[in-house]
């Protein structure tokens, strides 16, 4: 008899920890892009500091607002949404823990559900 190697989409899951897994796989690929742009960003440091100073004058340095927009867009952003998912999860759970929906969060849950 061979064992079947089980994958996460042959399991049937509940509604909520199908939301659930769809939130960690979404922060999942957001620390990737981060990840992603911390690497390019190290790489283009390493690549000036070793150029020769007629080199840099050449290559003109990227600007420093430059950067913090750079910044704000590949890394502040995607931690706010992290942190936005995370807490979505923490409710997500907290539903499912307790098995119904209070009148109080279903349009809440609604909005979940509809994303």
């Amino acid at each position: 008899m061979v064992a079947k190697l089980v994958d996460e989409s042959d399991i049937e899951h509940s509604p909520f920890e199908q939301m659930r897994l769809k939130r960690e796989i979404l922060i999942k690929n957001l620390y990737q892009k981060i990840e992603t742009y911390e690497k390019k960003r190290a790489q283009e440091t390493v690549a000036y500091h070793k150029m020769s100073a007629f080199r840099k004058l050449l290559a003109a340095k990227t600007p420093n607002h430059h950067l913090a927009v750079e910044y704000l867009v590949y890394v502040k952003q995607p931690m706010e949404e992290i942190e936005r998912l995370n807490k979505e999860i923490s409710l997500i759970t907290w539903m499912a823990d307790k098995q119904e929906i209070l009148p109080q969060f279903k349009a809440e849950f609604l909005y979940f559900v509809n994303k």
